[in-house]
């Protein structure tokens, strides 16, 4: 309570708290929400250093991207900084967004095109801004093929199923790097929890979570939405994808129907692979995860990147 007091004087916010939310969405930085009597709500952050090593290069990037986008969020300042220092750690708050919602799994098609329409508007506005200006906060974040190698590096006779798997998707991991496209300044964290939408006309507000902005490609962004949005019982929703393609076609048009294929089938490849090493090396990137869960998503994704391939002719 008292580090919150102290982090949000430096924000230059020095009211009588009424109510502090911890809210445990997310498996990453540690989040609060902090009401006031004056019925002002903020989202206070501290952001995870060990995932983080540069915390102060996020939000560099964060206050770049902010000065394109249209629609997002609205950050305190400290010392003219998007950020505040305490105890060694760094703090970010933001105003919070009412009458928004987020949703894990989008509850019909509508919301599901909308989806896409604010992950095509997004890039519509970041293809403007100049990616060298940009820390790549993760280096290596999406680099698809080499997370894969990653995983068939890590032997385990008990998984020779998986391994297989990561084999195959190598091809597409390779087909997507000659068709990448042009280097943007992308969100390279897309997925239905990052989408706020307005809990009254259920219109889409913003993108969130802008942690990974970072340089990057659009189809990848692309893909990790689809792979995110687009299922149903596990497995590739055809009448799903086009909704969500439909909808990102409407605001951004430089991506090929190819580009987003491979998108969508590296995306969930890569994720996959990640959780297979976060698994077998006892990591704790996924650290809500246990053991089991971290392979049965492994499982779950690898069995959705194959589901999407079997699609192949039809979704290019």
């Amino acid at each position: 309570m008292e580090n919150i007091i102290k982090v949000m004087s430096l924000f230059g916010i020095n009211k009588k708290i009424s109510k502090i939310e911890h809210i445990g969405t997310g498996h990453i930085n540690l989040t609060f929400k902090i009401t006031y009597n004056s019925n002002e709500s903020y989202i206070l952050q501290r952001i995870n250093a060990g995932v983080f090593s540069a915390p102060e290069k996020i939000m560099h990037n964060i206050y770049l991207i902010c000065g394109f986008l249209p629609n997002t969020l609205r950050f305190l300042t400290c010392s003219e900084n998007y950020y505040a220092k305490l105890n060694n750690f760094v703090w970010r708050a933001y105003q919070y967004v009412e009458n928004s919602i987020c949703y894990d799994i989008l509850p019909d098609i509508k919301h599901i095109y909308g989806f896409g329409r604010s992950v095509g508007g997004f890039h519509l506005f970041s293809s403007k801004a100049d990616p060298s200006k940009f820390y790549e906060t993760i280096p290596g974040f999406h680099d698809t093929s080499a997370r894969l190698k990653k995983a068939l590096s890590v032997k385990n006779s008990r998984f020779d199923d998986l391994h297989m798997f990561f084999e195959k998707a190598l091809y597409y991991a390779g087909a997507a790097a000659i068709k990448s496209g042009d280097l943007i300044v992308a969100h390279s964290d897309v997925k239905c929890s990052n989408l706020l939408f307005d809990k009254i006309s259920n219109e889409p507000l913003m993108l969130i979570d802008l942690d990974t902005v970072m340089p990057g490609y659009a189809m990848n962004d692309f893909g990790d939405g689809a792979r995110s949005a687009c299922i149903t019982n596990g497995k590739a929703d055809i009448d799903k994808y086009e909704a969500y393609r439909s909808g990102y076609f409407s605001e951004y048009k430089n991506l090929s129907k190819e580009q987003c294929f491979l998108g969508t089938v590296c995306m969930a490849s890569e994720l996959a692979a990640r959780y297979y090493c976060d698994f077998a090396e006892n990591g704790n990137y996924f650290s809500d995860k246990t053991p089991e869960q971290k392979l049965s998503r492994c499982r779950e994704l690898a069995s959705l990147a194959v589901s999407f391939t079997e699609l192949e002719s039809r979704l290019i």
